[in-house]
Order: structure tokens, then sequence, then C-alpha cells
């Protein structure tokens, strides 16, 4: 049912529902659809039944999924008012049951039952998300200020530069949609607090964030581990002084040899390392005090669309996803959400 509801809310368009996270949904309910179905056919064949017929007998079981797929996709389409209920029984149900009957009898068993709950743990762990909202629509701040946290309204006060302080209003929209598709309970506009590097998180929640714009381009990535994000939008630069703070010896001869796209390289590199300070907290001023060594393992992600290099970087190796919003769909946001509540 859950697959049905996941697949309803993305076809229906509501905020926050992607058809990525449905098919992820599905992935992984197929996984422990494995072990629901030996949960039939092993007891079944243990008590004497034949193997064929243990094997169609757990077949038999997930016939019911189909159609409790269908009801959910009529539920999610129809009677959203009820889901929270319905999922949350569905919930409470599947929890009840490991609980009280599969959890005591593994624990009874001196096979490998176990090792068996640390690998499907550590396999739903792997479909962790680290999810980048990407924008080219800007919303400027004079039209936007109402919908912002008022700390983020103050700060982006202080700001004469009228491009930038646009970006970041977008950014900020951005930032509470991203919130908003990860957990609709959190209130918006998110309220940020900074550490003693300045490195923002979110007040209300557990979920990590890090913003970045360039050249009319804003982007967010949001994950539940640390990780930092840099965006810069492709161009031709006409200086690369910052060259020697960011290459070492040698990569700076090698630079220095690029005669074609040398933009673009440099670009392509200042992202990574930026974004690799954004993550520790650092910052720029870490770049310039030579703190672009790294203390734990990091991985880096790069991408390039919209003519902007990306590069993502996270304390664990899940590979980003990039999802482009128009800019209708956060005008739709904000007129759902912030005009309907203010």
């Amino acid at each position: 049912m859950c697959i049905g509801v996941a697949f309803g809310l993305a076809g229906a368009g509501l905020e926050g529902a992607e058809i990525a996270g449905a098919l992820l949904l599905s992935l992984g309910i197929g996984l422990q659809n494995f072990p629901e179905g030996a949960a039939v056919s092993l007891p079944l064949h243990r008590d004497g039944a034949s193997k064929a017929k243990s094997f169609l007998f757990g077949q038999a079981s997930g016939i019911v999924e189909p159609v409790a797929a269908m009801l959910g996709f009529v539920f999610a389409t129809s009677v959203q008012g009820l889901l929270p209920l319905i999922l949350g029984f569905s919930a409470g149900a599947m929890v009840a049951v490991a609980a009280s009957e599969l959890l005591p009898e593994a624990a009874e068993s001196k096979n490998f039952s176990a090792v068996g709950c640390v690998i499907g743990f550590v396999l739903m762990m792997v479909m962790e998300t680290i999810k980048i909202y990407l924008t080219d629509a800007v919303f400027t701040f004079e039209k936007n200020k109402d919908f912002l946290h008022p700390q983020r309204k103050n700060e982006l006060e202080q700001i004469n530069n009228k491009k930038v302080c646009d970006e970041k209003t977008t950014s900020s929209i951005l930032l509470d949609f991203a919130v908003f598709t990860q957990d609709k309970s959190i209130p918006l506009p998110v309220a940020t607090v900074k550490d003693d590097n300045d490195k923002p998180y979110l007040e209300h929640s557990n979920y990590e964030f890090s913003c970045s714009h360039s050249h009319g381009i804003c982007a967010c990535a949001i994950s539940n581990c640390p990780l930092g994000l840099d965006i810069e939008k492709d161009r031709e630069l006409k200086s690369f002084a910052a060259a020697k703070k960011i290459f070492d010896n040698g990569e700076l001869e090698k630079f220095e040899k690029i005669k074609d796209n040398k933009s673009y390289v440099f670009l392509k590199y200042w992202t990574n390392i930026e974004s690799r300070l954004k993550l520790s907290g650092k910052g720029l001023k870490g770049l310039f005090n030579n703190g672009t060594q790294d203390t734990d393992e990091l991985y880096s992600f790069y991408f390039y669309t919209l003519g902007t290099h990306i590069t993502c970087t996270a304390q664990k190796n899940i590979t980003p996803e990039v999802i482009t919003i128009e800019g209708e769909q956060l005008k739709k946001f904000i007129s759902n959400y912030y005009i309907e509540n203010a």
C-alpha cells in the first residue's frame, strides 16, 4: 500500500513527492519481500510440505500486494486527509509483528539470524539519500522578504548587492522547500543556528544542509549526514589569482600549462575545495589560512548541469540525486504554504 501511496502522491504533483523517492521505496520493499516470502515457505517445508508447495504458498502470500498498491494509489489521490492515520496504523502493525513474533523466534535460533538482521539494517542504511535541489529561477528579496524567517530577513537586509541578496532569498526559499520535502512536521520558514565557525544548522531538525548560489543559479543540498555544497556558473574568468591558494606546487605547475578550457578546469576544482571547506565549517577563511587539508575520509561528487559546476562533499559514500526545480514549482510552494498559512 505504501508504494501505491508514494506513486499516487508523486503523480498528483504533491509538493515533496518525487518519482525517485517512490522508486527507492519500491526497491526497499522489494528487498524485504525476500525474507517475508521465506517466513511463509520455510515453516511449511519444516512441517512436512514439499519444496514446490512451500514455494507456491510463499509466492501466493504476495498476491495481495499489487491490490494493496492500487488501493494505496486511490487513497493518495482521493482521501489524502486520512493518509497519516492509515500509514501510522500500517507502520505500527509492522513494528508490533516484528517485536512480538519475529525477533523472539530469531533470538532462539543458533543460526545466522543476528547476522541477517545486521545485513538488513546495513542495506537500508546504504539507501540513505542526499538530495540537491537546483533552480535557475530567482525570487527578489523585496517581494518575498515576508516569507523569510525574521532572523534571515534581518541578515539579508544588511546586504547592499541586490543580485546577491535576491539569490540568497531564493536559496532560503529553496531550503524551506527541501526541508518540507523531507519532513513536513518541521515549522516553516526554517530557523537556523550557527556554530563557532558560522556553519549553519537547522534549529528544529537533525537534517544537515548546505546552500550555494552563483550568477542566477541557486542550490540546496539536504541529508541526514554532514555535507557541503558549492556551485559555480560556468564562465570565462579574467584572473586566476586564487589558483596559488588552492593548488599545491605540482598542481599549480600543471594548471599554468593549460591553454584551453582553463576557466572550466579552475571552476570545477574550486567547487571541490569549497564544498569540503563548507562541510568542515571553515568556509573561505579556511582556504586562505591553508585549511584545505581533510582530517576525515570524505566523498566528493561532481555534476555539471544548467551550465553549472556542482560539487557535493559528504562524510558518507552516498551518490546525491540532483533535482531541478522549475520556478513555477517554487511559486506553487510559496502560494500553497506561505500564503495559505499566513
